[in-house]
């Protein structure tokens, strides 16, 4: 007996084919610009001192993706927590996609459940 999905409509909102459709999320600084104003810490200094790259400094102005170092190596220097430099903005429709997320996992346990009594 083939199992299926009880809504297929709802699988493929979230990949279809087994994978997931990829978020849209997006991550700003302005959190950590704002704090080297508020503490008077020049660009120049805070690259030197932070042991951050010109190009990393860039990718930050401009809210591209940075790696998780380069967060480690801000918030050594600050004594922070991530939050307190950056904020990610999810993409519109994250809370459907989670919300569906959550419904097909639902159905997996509730088949799983279903394999274990076969």
């Amino acid at each position: 007996m083939p199992i299926q999905l009880k809504n297929a409509n709802l699988y493929a909102k979230i990949g279809g084919d087994k994978t997931m459709e990829a978020y849209k999320m997006k991550v700003e600084f302005n959190r950590l610009f704002d704090k080297l104003k508020a503490e008077g810490i020049t660009q120049k200094v805070f690259k030197a001192n932070a042991n951050i790259s010109s190009g990393t400094l860039m990718k930050m102005l401009h809210n591209e993706s940075v790696t998780t170092d380069t967060i480690c190596k801000i918030c050594d220097f600050f004594q922070c927590l991530p939050e307190e430099i950056m904020e990610w903005i999810p993409d519109a429709d994250y809370e459907d996609k989670q919300k569906a997320k959550a419904e097909v996992q639902a159905q997996i346990d509730e088949l799983q459940e279903q394999l274990k009594k076969l």
